[in-house]
């Protein structure tokens, strides 16, 4: 099976489904142009898979749905479920009891299909005023004479408990005493007056992640659209999160990006009119001379013999504000700037960078690679200059507006190895050395411990690569760490 390029993961109702639940000719080509694309679309629903609509279960292209909400990832090619995670019998017996004592109706899912006491369906019209959820009820409940004997005789986990409550304030107070006696149950809603209860580890979210990592993919792979609080942990999980229009207030103040609603076909809008993906953003770190910017050629040449769009960058410059003030900083002059002053320029050109040329780059869907980055000035400028780190990663925060990348490559080599290239490069080009590359061997000491204990705090973006490794070694090893994005390099 060819891996993905990304997962779509798309809530149903109130999300891909407009307000009569159907699934639109607008969304449904939308989808189909993602799948060719190489995308892995995947409905993310509370309902159980067989309550889906028809329209949806034979949309050719899908092969996974996370089901509900989260409790089962189901692979209906293998007519199996990736994941599994039920809430003990003896707990949803014990909630039920709870229930029992509240004005409200309730049923349960179990291997896949709704179950509930034949007198509350009987009663759903006076607790589900919406038409669409009425009809669930009726048609995908199995009832009996009293559901809690029935689990009880069976003897089996269960997925989901979903309840109804006419009275807002009552549905309030229950979740608050099911949040305080049951702290290994989920509370979740996807309309106004429902609750719906799941184990603590059965959520979109989780479910999302697993899924990802059984396809070789990380959760930053993958685009979430959702509109309800049973969407919260998914939106939260992915690298691209996206409210319909209609979502409530938790959800857009969560996503990333807000489309249209449901009934506009907010999901085609979004997926129309941009690429699947932002791109992927690599940054090369290393004290002078370690060979980043030879490597960082290297790595855009492999990129885009492997069909990827790459823009080249570096620090300071890129822009021409940013390269006049690259000029600044790194000639000897007889009035250098201050550890300050110097520190305020390379943010002021890190902030035309990132505004003019790096995110409108990663916005089209190209991977920037990129020659020196924030890094650089909590290194030099930090470790180098002996500025407060901390002041620094606040300042730099507001000339990037929190931009961190994808992926950063610190090529590693000793002081004494810096030295010793940098004196070549020079001596062969008949250069001297600029300001920064003559700051003496205490400097450029405590620039690679700077460097070093930077990619310990942060081992999931940083990969550090021996640097006195020969250029097609050190290559090699680039490679590799790039491929964890999939690329086919």
């Amino acid at each position: 099976m060819k891996k993905p390029t990304c997962i779509i993961a798309l809530d149903l109702d109130g999300t891909l489904l407009d307000s009569q639940k159907n699934l639109s000719a607008a969304n449904a080509a939308a989808l189909a142009r993602a799948a060719a694309a190489g995308a892995e679309v995947v409905p993310t629903t509370g309902r159980f898979f067989g309550g889906m609509p028809q329209a949806v279960r034979d949309l050719p292209f899908v092969r996974y749905a996370i089901t509900v909400n989260g409790a089962q990832v189901y692979d209906r090619v293998a007519d199996a479920a990736l994941v599994r995670e039920e809430m003990p019998l003896d707990t949803a017996l014990e909630i039920m009891r709870l229930l029992d004592g509240y004005d409200v109706i309730y049923d349960c899912y179990q291997d896949n299909w709704g179950r509930m006491t034949k007198s509350m369906q009987d009663r759903a019209a006076d607790y589900a005023p919406d038409v669409h959820y009425l009809k669930m009820i009726r048609e995908l409940r199995k009832p009996y004479p009293d559901l809690k004997e029935h689990l009880l005789k069976e003897g089996r986990d269960v997925q989901k408990i979903m309840l109804f409550a006419r009275d807002l304030a009552v549905r309030a107070a229950i979740a608050d005493e099911l949040k305080r006696r049951f702290p290994g149950v989920a509370v979740s809603s996807s309309t106004f007056n429902n609750l719906e209860l799941n184990s603590a580890g059965a959520h979109k979210g989780a479910a999302l992640a697993r899924l990802a990592a059984a396809l070789e993919l990380t959760t930053d792979d993958c685009i979430a659209f959702g509109d309800g609080l049973n969407d919260l942990t998914m939106m939260q999980a992915a690298g691209t999160s996206v409210a319909m229009a209609n979502s409530c207030p938790e959800v857009l103040a969560a996503a990333d990006y807000t489309t249209l609603s449901n009934d506009e076909d907010g999901v085609a809008a979004f997926l129309s009119s941009r690429p699947l993906m932002r791109g992927k953003f690599i940054t090369f770190e290393g004290g002078e001379g370690s060979g980043k910017s030879t490597q960082a050629k290297m790595l855009a040449r492999a990129l885009r013999d492997a069909g990827i769009a790459v823009l080249e960058t570096r620090e300071p410059g890129g822009t021409i504000l940013a390269e006049q003030i690259r000029s600044l900083v790194r000639e000897e002059t007889a009035d250098p700037p201050v550890a300050r002053s110097e520190t305020l320029l390379f943010l002021a050109a890190r902030a035309q960078v990132v505004t003019e040329v790096i995110l409108p780059a990663l916005e089209r869907g190209e991977w920037v690679v990129c020659d020196r980055f924030s890094d650089s000035t909590f290194a030099y400028q930090g470790y180098g200059r002996g500025l407060d780190v901390r002041q620094l990663r606040q300042m730099n925060d507001f000339a990037t507006g929190g931009l961190k990348p994808d992926l950063t490559l610190l090529l590693d080599v000793p002081p004494d190895v810096s030295r010793m290239r940098v004196s070549a490069r020079n001596a062969s080009t008949a250069a001297g050395d600029d300001r920064i590359e003559s700051a003496g061997g205490d400097f450029h000491a405590r620039l690679r411990e700077g460097f070093l204990e930077l990619a310990a705090a942060e081992p999931e973006r940083f990969v550090v690569i021996d640097g006195t490794a020969d250029v097609e070694t050190v290559r090699r090893s680039v490679l590799a760490a790039v491929r964890r994005f999939g690329a086919n390099l």
